[in-house]
């Protein structure tokens, strides 16, 4: 599995949403990143989807119906059962119907000093124009942001131990996953190691120098994800939901090898995403 079919399958801007009288989803502002192992549990951050919701509100992923076969993202995955980690993190947990392949892994191994890692997610990029009403808007696009591990910290906001990257973090990249960067393990390097999950981006540092500012990502670290739990995991650490009897799920017959889809409507608004 490469970059692209994790854009097509597992990472996802996040956006509330509205019902219009027919029942279709009216899309709002986009809120941030989110990404699933694959087998029907969503994370990301509880800041991007913590704010109260209208009677007829929902947060939703924005995916690509289609998988590979399709550029713009027009497929709106609603959060089930979404809440915030009870041990107190800002991580959140959701479920989605739809399921796909191949699963992603959630690493044993926490990130180290030095340690080379890619995140995932969709930064918003401000300032654009509507080019019918001229109007400003912001638009997310899929970006990878590859760096390493500079430092491991208490954060105070947090309060807890945190991972800082060499790497930015714009608005919109938190509830990225972030990812070791895969190496060859064939020969020849004609087979790559699979993407495991050792973190969650969740914001940026800025730290002020006499050349200007350096801007340095930061994600939780392996062990608060493996430990986060809500009802989406039934109560459980998400590590042992993940790996629980029956996670291995087979497919239902499809279309395309990678993806089983739940039940489906129709997005409208000026924020769906046309690329990745």
């Amino acid at each position: 599995m490469g970059y692209d079919e994790l854009f097509a399958y597992h990472v996802m801007p996040i956006t509330r949403a509205r019902h219009d009288p027919e029942g279709d989803y009216v899309l709002g502002p986009w809120v941030g990143t989110g990404f699933t192992f694959g087998e029907g549990t969503f994370v990301t951050c509880w800041h991007c989807v913590g704010a109260a919701l209208a009677d007829n509100e929902v947060y939703i992923a924005v995916g690509r119906r289609e998988g590979l076969q399709q550029a713009r993202r027009d497929w709106p995955i609603e959060l089930h059962r979404l809440a915030q980690d009870s041990n107190g993190s800002d991580l959140a947990l959701a479920t989605i119907g739809p399921m796909f392949q191949p699963r992603l892994n959630l690493a044993s191994d926490p990130l180290e000093w030095g340690d080379d890692v890619v995140a995932f997610g969709f930064p918003h990029t401000l300032d654009t124009i509507d080019p019918e009403t001229k109007e400003k808007r912001i638009e997310t696009h899929a970006r990878v942001f590859k760096g390493y591990v500079t430092r491991l910290f208490p954060d105070e906001y947090q309060g807890q131990p945190v991972v800082e990257l060499a790497m930015p973090a714009p608005v919109g990249m938190s509830g990225g996953p972030v990812f070791n960067v895969q190496r060859p393990t064939a020969v020849r390097g004609t087979s790559q190691e699979p993407f495991e999950c050792v973190g969650v981006v969740f914001g940026e540092r800025i730290h002020q120098t006499s050349e200007g500012e350096l801007r340095f990502g930061c994600a939780f670290r392996l062990d608060t994800l493996r430990e986060a739990a809500a009802d989406a995991t039934d109560g459980m650490p998400l590590a042992e939901y993940l790996a629980r009897p029956g996670a291995e799920e087979e497919l239902g017959p499809t279309d395309d090898p990678n993806l089983r889809a739940g039940a489906d409507h129709d997005a409208s608004g000026e924020n769906a995403s046309n690329e990745h």
